[in-house]
C-alpha cells in the first residue's frame, strides 16, 4: 500500500525488520516495516530504500522524491 505509514521496500534487508528511517538533512525520523523487496534495478536514483508515500511523507515533501536519509535495524 502505497499510503501507507510504515511500509519499505530493501532488497538487503530481511523482511519483517523494523528500520529508523532519518531524513539527514532535517532530523526528521519515522519507524518503518520492510514489507517488500523493491525494483531498484531500474532505478534512476542509488536508492537503498524505498519508503511508502504515507512514511516518506513523515520526513520530507513528497514533491523531493528522493532524499539523503539514515537507517538503523531495530
Amino acid at each position: 500500500n502505497q499510503n501507507a505509514m510504515t511500509t519499505a521496500a530493501a532488497p538487503h534487508i530481511k523482511m519483517g525488520s523494523s528500520l529508523l528511517v532519518t531524513n539527514s538533512k532535517t532530523g526528521k525520523s519515522v519507524v518503518v516495516k520492510v514489507t517488500d523487496r523493491g525494483s531498484f534495478h531500474k532505478a534512476k536514483y542509488n536508492r537503498v530504500l524505498d519508503l511508502s508515500k504515507g512514511a516518506f511523507s513523515r520526513i520530507a515533501p513528497l514533491s523531493q522524491g528522493v532524499v539523503k536519509i539514515k537507517y538503523q535495524v531495530l
